[in-house]
């Protein structure tokens, strides 16, 4: 998180104010709980209630209401709702690309961008792209689907249906252009 309070600009890792591994724990069980049958809707009300629990209200920057911004996606499942929390945070990181010959193994343990794959595997973004024949290979090939049998699956989410269609002037008159573009555009 970028504070840009008080005039200045200090970095804050969200760990610091966030309970990421209670936090991926806890929604890790309510996903088992509606793969079980449990209601979604239920499941999604007592997610948005106990949320808070995982965050320092303490430790949060002051002009931040995580919690609210979470409940906000979860209970309205929206593209608006989360375009508040990505106006509010931008991941930041920084590495060298690493291919086979410089390939390095204590890099690697610091890395802190990660897959992680269908079946709940965490690999780093180094290992997983540089070396393909170790992971990126075999998860392709293990959890792939075909075109078809995607279709018949997720009807509406192939072809002409399901393409983005950018309505320029609807999206040039929308608050968050605006805002983002400030100052930019006459």
């Amino acid at each position: 998180y970028l504070d840009k309070s008080n005039g200045g600009l200090r970095f804050i890792p969200i760990t610091s104010f966030v309970d990421v591994e209670g936090l991926s724990e806890y929604l890790r069980e309510k996903t088992a709980e509606m793969e079980k049958g449990r209601s979604r809707h239920m499941v999604m009300l007592e997610l948005a209630r106990k949320l808070s629990n995982y965050i320092d209200k303490e430790k949060q920057p002051k002009d931040l209401n995580l919690g609210k911004i979470l409940t906000n996606i979860i209970l309205r499942r929206s593209y608006g709702a989360l375009s508040t929390f990505h106006y509010k945070f931008n991941y930041l990181g920084m590495m060298h690309f690493m291919d086979p010959y410089n390939y390095d193994v204590e890099r690697v343990m610091r890395c802190g961008v990660h897959y992680v794959t269908p079946d709940m595997n965490v690999v780093p973004f180094c290992t997983f792209n540089v070396l393909p024949e170790l992971y990126r290979d075999n998860v392709q090939k293990e959890f792939s689907i075909s075109l078809e049998e995607w279709s018949r699956l997720k009807p509406g989410t192939v072809g002409d249906r399901s393409k983005y269609k950018r309505d320029v002037k609807k999206l040039a008159s929308g608050e968050t252009y605006k805002k983002t573009y400030e100052g930019f555009l006459d």
